[in-house]
């Protein structure tokens, strides 16, 4: 390489370069003549654009880089997410809880041989069945002791307590438990009872005392016979799932699966007889009529008159 090899000509030329950079970088107590302003332009543009340049490069990698606001930018999305899923959850619980409503609305349209109070569980014995639970209806609002409680499904149980707004109901899975029943096919009659809670994993019933000749099978609907007086007649109990093949001391036992989920229960319908007794009152007795007495006219009665103190 000859150039490098000429080293007076190198020098001069860094020289003159550098001559010329001062001059551009050092400020001039003076005014600047025409190639300096240009070339001081063109370097203080090419530095605003580095300069431009570098400060958007710092901020894009701050951003990505910059701990603090990552953290509550994700903290924030994290929020939202949060309350997107309890409106969904809300909204999903609405539909269901009006799919219930509707229901019990349906029943009451549709068996109007009773009327029916709507309350709900407010609280339950522990485990995992409603075997006793509370609901928020009470001798306030017309619940009286030993009404019984039912779903759209079939019978609950009956009123063992009351309070102003409360109620406590004994389920007919519970052991202490008994409904007189009848099969409705073969139209045995028997009793159905809550089976101990150490044998209740399943939430069954057993019904006894059944002739020792009736023919039940699995699938046979057990239904509410009125007998004993507590719960009125025509309720479903359950369904037939075993029938024993030994009889005991009370007979045939067979294993009866209640209508009811007694592992999901919020809503309940307490029933009530309607009373009649107005109603009858009304259809029986005639309304009297006003009739005329044959030759006889009203007969207008006479003006007052003032008598002389209270004339003026």
């Amino acid at each position: 390489m000859r150039f490098f090899n000429n080293r007076p000509l190198v020098i001069t030329i860094l020289l003159s370069v550098l001559l010329v950079v001062l001059m551009i970088v050092t400020p001039g107590s003076g005014r600047l003549t025409g190639p300096e302003s240009v070339a001081g332009t063109a370097v203080s543009g090419t530095q605003s654009f580095l300069g431009s340049l570098v400060d958007g490069v710092g901020h894009f990698f701050s951003s990505i880089f910059s701990p603090n606001e990552t953290e509550e930018e994700n903290q924030q999305l994290k929020e939202q997410i949060a309350s997107l899923q309890q409106e969904v959850q809300t909204a999903d619980e609405l539909k269901t809880e009006n799919e219930r409503l509707k229901s019990l609305l349906n029943y009451v349209q549709n068996h109007t041989e009773y009327e029916y109070i709507t309350a709900r569980v407010i609280t339950k014995d522990p485990g995992y069945y409603f075997d006793v639970f509370v609901i928020n209806a009470g001798y306030n609002d017309g619940v009286s002791k030993d009404d019984t409680v039912i779903t759209p499904d079939g019978l609950v149980g009956r009123v063992t307590e009351t309070g102003g707004s409360w109620s406590k109901v004994i389920s007919i899975i519970d052991s202490r438990s008994s409904v007189s029943g009848t099969v409705e096919r073969t139209r045995d009659n028997g009793v159905v009872n809550g089976i101990a809670q150490s044998k209740a994993q399943e939430g069954l019933c057993e019904m006894e005392f059944l002739p020792l000749e009736a023919e039940l099978q699995p699938g046979d609907q057990v239904i509410t016979n009125g007998l004993g007086g507590v719960f009125p007649r025509g309720f479903v109990i359950g369904q037939v799932v075993e029938v024993s093949a030994e009889t005991g001391s009370t007979g045939k036992v067979v294993t009866i699966k209640p209508a009811v989920d007694f592992l999901h229960l919020e809503e309940v319908l307490i029933v009530k007889a309607k009373d009649v007794t107005a109603t009858t009152t009304a259809q029986t007795t005639p309304t009297p009529v006003a009739t005329p007495t044959p030759g006889t006219t009203a007969t207008p009665s006479p003006s007052a008159t003032p008598t002389p103190e209270n004339q003026p």
